[in-house]
């Protein structure tokens, strides 16, 4: 069958029927999905479906050739071929669904092949690219665009499923993650961010709290221990960094500094000089930062819609798919609206997006709007977000950076609740779509810019930054070259 017979068989079916045979297709079927144009004829199905189903999703009534009021002559012969040609006499639900299949199926490759033919003629001369875009922004989410449209459309959207069809699914899932088949915690190799469940796949999660205590420092540390956890496990995939704040070479040195316990800065002046064993040590674990699936992008004035594009790239690249990704910070993001609540409220909603359409953890960092800040304790809540509640609303999980010890280094003065201390940094959980909410604690060394899961900290020898770091060859052995080097 070819795909003008699909689609001619589709409308008649549909204007013969009534709304009983409307209601299986509409609005899943959308017009863009009919591609068949007679020009000897003027006949244009995009636009007769586009009416069928305008009629029917605001009147609920049997769809009617009158009511589409579009060449007639032509619908009624569609019918009068049903019953002589087809034999199509009554209404038979499956056989109209096979057909649905047929168009949408056929018009999603149509137009993945249009776009990629669009794509192609770009930059073959300056008129044509100029005719499709105006900036490079408009490129950026141009292209995103198109390969949003191939992620989604070739997914099977079939409207509502009984129970009993959703059930085998479920425990198939459950099964492969028994198995650990199928990753929904990411292996970030820190215990508390472990049993707290946080950072799963899908999910929107926003790290906020006050400037200057650490909040990229845990970013880098959760992406850091997540790159690791993936090469460890030997699972394909990849980890990506976007950061609008620090530079690619400050976040690699930052990262190697984390692992190395060696302060970078101390290369700059002003400091006590790095021995000679400290710069090779340096280096070593710098090196070793090469070698994990972690993706840097510093790019200034960037919108959401550039990251969009850039994410969807990556994903569908050799390096793919992309588990995780974060966002430094949340505030930069140069996205064109008319005021700052509703740019936030627009990159946090974008964010989202990301998570779903990947099946991506994405973090996005904030900063924080304290109010009176009764008792000093410096702890901004679930509302604290700065500028708009959109990302409070949008997001999934909600942790709250409060770093005591990094305030002290600051000179502020503060207070601390009775069910915490000064010496600790403190992971406060204030939202969790599915999940629980509540505390924990971590241990914070300024020196390095480090966070350490309390569970794998100790005072006698370096300490492990992530529980999986053994797990690598090459890991292991830097950990025991310069395990009683001093």
């Amino acid at each position: 069958m070819d795909i003008k017979q699909a689609e001619q068989i589709l409308i008649g079916s549909v204007l013969k029927h009534g709304k009983q045979a409307a209601a299986l297709v509409i609005p899943d079927l959308a017009p863009s999905k009919f591609i068949y144009d007679e020009d000897g004829f003027g006949v244009d199905h995009s636009l007769i479906w586009s009416k069928i189903s305008q009629s029917f999703l605001q009147n609920r009534s049997d769809p009617t050739i009158a009511g589409v009021s579009y060449r007639e002559d032509y619908l009624h012969q569609l019918i009068s071929d049903l019953e002589n040609k087809h034999g199509i006499f009554k209404f038979d639900p499956n056989t109209l669904l096979e057909f649905a299949d047929v168009v949408y199926k056929s018009g999603t490759i149509y137009r993945t092949i249009k776009n990629a033919a669009a794509v192609s003629k770009l930059g073959s001369s300056e008129d044509v690219f100029e005719s499709h875009v105006s900036s490079i922004s408009s490129l950026n989410e141009w292209l995103a665009d198109i390969i949003e449209t191939f992620q989604v459309e070739t997914q099977t959207n079939e409207g509502y499923k009984h129970t009993s069809d959703i059930i085998p699914s479920v425990i198939d899932k459950w099964e492969r993650q028994y198995a650990g088949e199928q990753l929904v915690l990411l292996p970030v190799g820190l215990p508390s961010f472990l049993s707290s469940q946080l950072f799963p796949r899908g999910q929107l999660s926003v790290l906020h709290g006050m400037s200057g205590t650490g909040k990229s420092s845990l970013l880098l540390l959760i992406l850091l221990g997540t790159s690791i956890g993936l090469k460890s496990s030997g699972v394909q995939g990849c980890v990506a960094l976007n950061s609008l704040e620090m530079d690619e070479e400050e976040l690699i040195s930052r990262a190697a500094s984390l692992l190395a316990g060696i302060d970078y800065t101390r290369l700059i002046g002003g400091k006590t000089p790095l021995e000679t064993w400290e710069l090779e040590k340096l280096i070593d674990w710098t090196e070793f930062v090469g070698t994990l699936p972690l993706f840097i992008d510093d790019s200034n004035l960037l919108t959401t819609d550039v990251l969009r594009y850039q994410a969807l790239s990556l994903h569908a690249s050799e390096h793919g798919p992309l588990y995780q990704l974060g966002t430094d910070y949340t505030e930069l993001f140069m996205d064109e609206t008319e005021n700052k609540e509703q740019r936030i409220e627009k990159v946090a909603r974008n964010h989202f997006a990301i998570a779903r359409l990947l099946d991506c953890s994405v973090l996005m960092v904030s900063q924080s709007t304290y109010g009176n800040n009764r008792g000093k304790y410096y702890i901004a809540g679930l509302n604290g977000l700065r500028w708009s509640r959109g990302a409070t609303m949008a997001a999934n999980i909600i942790v709250e950076v409060i770093n005591y010890p990094a305030m002290e280094s600051n000179g502020v003065d503060f207070n601390t609740p009775e069910e915490m201390d000064p010496y600790h940094a403190w992971i406060q959980i204030q939202k969790y779509r599915g999940g629980q909410t509540g505390q924990f604690p971590l241990k914070w060394e300024g020196n390095y810019t480090r966070y350490f899961d309390p569970e794998l900290f100790t005072k006698k020898e370096d300490s492990l930054v992530f529980e999986h770091l053994l797990e690598l060859p090459e890991a292991k052995r830097l950990v025991e070259k310069w395990r009683y080097v001093r």
